[in-house]
């Protein structure tokens, strides 16, 4: 089963009995669109009416977007983690330059 981020932690209790596996998030469904590409990739690059594979312009087979669209969210979840993280670390900055002038009055 797949489900959002938040759902993940409330569905484990029901991991083997009920559910046989569990794409957590983002990250679940960008593994699992891995594995598929590592076994099935080359059934699914896009052919012209002859069968020969498509290929874009710098030479590589084209596979369809929506095979890959996990793995495309990848990116900008991974940026809005390292914003997230770098406004807590400046708060901390912040909040302890802040206590250190206090301490001196």
């Amino acid at each position: 089963a797949g489900c959002t981020g938040v759902q993940a932690p409330l569905l484990y209790p029901y991991i083997p009995k009920q559910l046989p596996g569990l794409l957590a998030a983002i990250k679940g469904a960008a593994e699992y669109e891995k594995l598929v590409m590592d076994a099935y990739g080359q059934n699914i690059i896009m052919r012209d009416a002859k069968g020969n594979p498509i290929l874009d312009k710098k030479g590589k087979t084209i596979i369809p977007g929506k095979y890959l669209e996990g793995q495309r969210r990848m990116g900008p979840q991974l940026i809005a983690h390292i914003v997230i993280i770098l406004l807590i670390i400046v708060g901390n900055v912040i909040f302890f330059i802040e206590r250190s002038r206090e301490g001196r009055r």
